[in-house]
């Protein structure tokens, strides 16, 4: 009889593939275990030799265009984004304004000068009639003596008629020196006067330089009519079309009737700057006049001195009146003296000549001043025109243009910014417990965010003297003792190495993750 077989539960069947499916549990929890504490030495390892965060971004120096006149934006020369020189040329203001400004100056340069000139002249003629004055009051001091002394010894010599006829004689010869001086006096007037003329002359030519001066002024007052006007019309347009407001065609039309204004007031002023023309023209024919009768003087000063002499040779002859030239001779005392007394007084005048020159000096060179001044607002008005043409500071790329053409820019208001492109960094933020580690001249690698997969490298320049929060509106009281200890951040400033600032894909602003390596 066989032995009966014996029966294997299913339950003992499964036991081995449990216990199988246990230990591959455990070798895998034993490698991700093994893993994860690879993982947090490999961390704790690169955390001991580096410190890393991402409140970080790229930064830049930003220069702001902004204009030194004041003017409408007439050209604009570059396009947004554009790389730029320095020096090159961004806008162009209207410079009309300044145009006009500027030949105001040489006109008002060109008087200023001409003024000086007639100053100056008028120092020489002032010295030289001085001397004249001096030599002719001397003479007639001298004269003056003589004829007493002439007359009163025709008084004592009366006896003699040989005598009497010499005293008649000297008399005579002293009304020939005093025709002389008389000659000398004509020259030195007719000078005068052809200096007079030249000093007219100049003052014609300051005034011709007046009307050009305001003929300018009318022409940039009609081109500034026209412009105006054109700009009330347009703006009525957009008014009518709904493009503008009322207030921007109030002020439009207020522009254009101030232009019509200031139009009327140049024309006004040109009418009286050729109203002056003419007055001093005539004072140049008055002038030529005086030339012409000084002239007519000086021709019948000559005459004088031939009668003078000729009078000369009758009193040599006319020996035989002895006694009418003693009684001649008795009233030529009394007039003599008076002459005497008259001669003295001019001679004192005379000697005030010197303070007449000072006082000519001092005019002469308060106009040499005025000629430095309008030299000085020539060079102002140079330098506007100048400044009408904007130039770029630096060069780098232009961005954030707030200028449109048309517009009336203001002194100091930006017009664009500039972005030099040398001058990208990055400011990281690390947390206070980090900069322990952090030192100056230490390697970075910068990971940018919208540049994935490039490595950009840098070294450490600087740390902030304050933290961030420090020169917020309201800096936190972060003292130790508060129920809540907030960890504060320092700004570290990164610069770039050679290859990595000149990558035209970097851009300010743009976020980045810094990792420093302090070993």
């Amino acid at each position: 009889m066989s032995e009966p077989q014996t029966m294997v539960e299913p339950e003992q069947a499964v036991q081995p593939e449990k216990k199988k499916s246990k230990n591959v549990s455990r070798w895998i929890g034993a490698a991700v275990l093994l893993a994860i504490v690879g993982y947090g030495i490999k961390s704790a390892v690169f955390a001991s030799g580096h410190e890393v965060t991402d409140n970080a971004a790229v930064s830049g120096d930003v220069v702001q265009v902004s204009p030194q006149v004041a003017g409408t934006v007439k050209d604009i020369k570059f396009e947004d984004n554009q790389e730029v020189k320095a020096g090159d040329v961004l806008f162009v203001l209207d410079d009309s304004k300044y145009i006009a400004t500027l030949a105001q100056a040489k006109a008002n340069l060109d008087s200023a000068i001409a003024e000086a000139k007639a100053a100056g002249i008028d120092v020489v003629l002032t010295a030289n009639l001085g001397s004249a004055d001096v030599l002719q009051a001397n003479g007639g001091v001298q004269q003056s003596n003589s004829a007493v002394g002439s007359a009163q010894a025709t008084v004592d010599q009366y006896s003699a008629q040989l005598q009497s006829a010499q005293a008649s004689s000297r008399v005579a010869e002293s009304d020939l020196q005093d025709a002389e001086i008389g000659e000398k006096a004509a020259q030195l007037n007719l000078e005068k006067a052809q200096s007079d003329l030249a000093g007219a002359k100049a003052s014609v030519s300051g005034a011709s330089a007046q009307v050009e001066l305001a003929k300018s002024s009318v022409t940039w007052g009609v081109a500034r009519e026209a412009e105006t006007a054109k700009e009330a019309s347009r703006a009525r347009s957009l008014l009518g079309a709904g493009a503008i407001s009322q207030q921007d065609l109030d002020r439009a039309e207020l522009a254009h009737s101030q232009a019509v204004a200031d139009l009327e007031s140049a024309r006004q002023s040109l009418a009286l700057a050729q109203s002056a023309l003419l007055q001093r023209q005539s004072a140049v024919d008055a002038a030529l006049k005086a030339v012409q009768l000084a002239q007519s003087g000086i021709q019948q000063s000559k005459n004088r001195t031939l009668g003078t002499q000729g009078r000369l040779q009758a009193s040599k002859s006319s020996a035989a009146a002895a006694k009418s030239l003693v009684d001649s001779a008795r009233k030529n005392v009394a007039v003599a003296s008076g002459k005497a007394v008259q001669a003295m007084g001019q001679e004192k005048t005379a000697l005030t000549a010197p303070q007449k020159v000072e006082l000519k000096q001092a005019a002469r060179e308060l106009a040499l001043a005025k000629v430095e001044q309008a030299k000085a607002a020539v060079q102002s008005a140079e330098l506007d025109v100048r400044h009408t043409r904007i130039v770029a500071p630096t060069s780098g790329r232009v961005s954030k243009r707030t200028a449109q053409i048309g517009l009336l820019a203001q002194v100091g208001s930006p017009l664009v910014s500039i972005v030099p492109k040398d001058s990208l960094y990055v400011l990281a933020n690390f947390k206070e417990t980090q900069t322990a580690k952090l030192h100056i001249g230490e390697d970075v690698e910068v990971e940018v965010d919208g540049i994935p997969g490039t490595k950009f490298h840098g070294k450490i320049d600087s740390l902030s003297a304050a933290t961030g929060s420090t020169f917020a509106l309201l800096p936190p009281d972060n003292a130790t003792g508060n129920f809540v200890k907030v960890v504060q951040r320092l700004p570290v400033k990164i610069v770039f190495d050679d290859e990595s600032r000149h990558d035209k894909r970097l851009s300010v602003g743009m976020s980045v993750t810094v990792t420093v390596v302090t070993k």
